[in-house]
């Protein structure tokens, strides 16, 4: 999980990102990227801030530490991929994310 924030974070593309918007885009609960932030915060990868115009609001940014690693993350994911895709194939690719999206409408509905 703290893969998946650190690599959100690279890709919005935006020098700083706020905690309810990664709770959005990553489905997550508040407590739970908290702890997330946390943990990412104590190994140096991100800091946290207080918003200037809202003492309430936080502003998440990634140190370069984060920056490096978040970028490594996302090379290997890209392999990764690639490796799916030739081991695969298009067609059986296919099926396999379309099971996947069964699987999780499946476990959305039962929660």
């Amino acid at each position: 999980m703290q893969s998946l924030v650190l690599i959100t974070i690279l890709l919005e593309g935006k020098s700083e990102i706020i905690p309810s918007h990664l709770c959005q885009a990553l489905n997550f609960s508040k407590a739970g990227l908290s702890h997330i932030l946390s943990n990412l915060e104590s190994k140096g990868l991100l800091k946290r801030t207080v918003k200037e115009e809202d003492a309430r609001s936080l502003k998440l940014h990634l140190t370069q530490p984060g920056i490096s690693k978040a970028n490594k993350l996302v090379k290997i994911l890209d392999l990764f991929e690639k490796d799916l895709e030739q081991a695969l194939g298009v067609q059986r690719l296919s099926l396999l994310l379309s099971g996947l999206e069964d699987f999780k409408k499946s476990l959305n509905s039962s929660l």
